[in-house]
């Protein structure tokens, strides 16, 4: 499974069985848009003899490889804080919902209305390029006003 946190990281992760336990793999990638690479930055591991109680399949161990990434200084304590909100609001039920929790994000780190235009349509796209989101064709001729409005309709569609 391949989890989307923004436009800039994603964390793959598996399930593995061996002889005598199980467990999961998470891998964090930082995501190059531009010609379509992830650049592997950390994984890790979690062995499992019993199942651990969590909200959804890979929950700790996605924690997990984002804390080892920020300990060894392969992202930034703003990129896992990014993560940590993205592995709490995701929701099995609804993939989208941390997609929406990012873009909403755009409000609260940017303060022009262009800016936080940009941000949520940055991080919609970046989560939904491959599952049918279209920009209108005149989205750039579009006021700012109109484009927060289409903007923050997609994202509680998402919600």
């Amino acid at each position: 499974m391949y989890f989307i946190v923004n436009d800039k990281i994603g964390i793959g992760a598996e399930t593995y069985q061996t002889r005598y336990s199980w467990g999961h793999k998470a891998h964090l990638y930082r995501r190059t848009p531009e010609d379509q690479s992830d650049e592997h930055v950390q994984s890790v591991k979690k062995t499992y003899y019993n199942r651990t109680w969590e909200r959804y399949e890979f929950e700790s161990v996605l924690y997990e490889v984002v804390g080892k990434a920020l300990k060894n200084k392969a992202i930034t304590a703003p990129e896992a804080e990014t993560c940590n909100d993205f592995i709490k609001a995701y929701e099995p039920g609804n993939p989208y919902k941390g997609i929406a929790m990012i873009a909403k994000m755009g409000d609260i780190l940017a303060t022009t209305q262009k800016d936080k235009n940009d941000w949520k349509a940055r991080m919609l796209k970046a989560g939904l390029e491959n599952k049918g989101l279209i920009m209108p064709e005149d989205w750039e001729s579009l006021t700012e006003n109109e484009k927060e409005k289409r903007l923050n309709g997609a994202i509680d569609a998402l919600s």
